[in-house]
């Protein structure tokens, strides 16, 4: 039951995100670059770019969240993440 609540909550997460998404007004015409961003080799290292991404879906999980309501304990949050991540079972 405990596995089907999480999922639950997570589908509703990402689904309430791609709403979110849909909803946002077409952007502005973009201004040409004055450099081609493709031709430059980037000094981020993987590991940085990692960390960015990873702070910036935790963000936007959390921000979801906090709009739904849902009630969330981030340390638990975490843990369960890292153990997912690392190939663990759920307890």
């Amino acid at each position: 039951m405990l596995k089907m609540t999480v999922a639950a909550i997570s589908l509703a997460a990402f689904a309430a995100l791609a709403a979110e998404e849909a909803k946002a007004p077409a952007p502005a015409e973009a201004k040409p670059l004055a450099t081609d961003p493709l031709k430059k080799e980037s000094k981020m290292s993987l590991e940085e770019a990692t960390k960015m991404l990873s702070y910036a879906n935790g963000f936007m999980i959390g921000q979801q969240a906090k709009s739904q309501g849902l009630p969330v304990n981030a340390e638990a949050f975490a843990e369960g993440l890292k153990i997912a991540t690392e190939g663990g079972k759920m307890p």
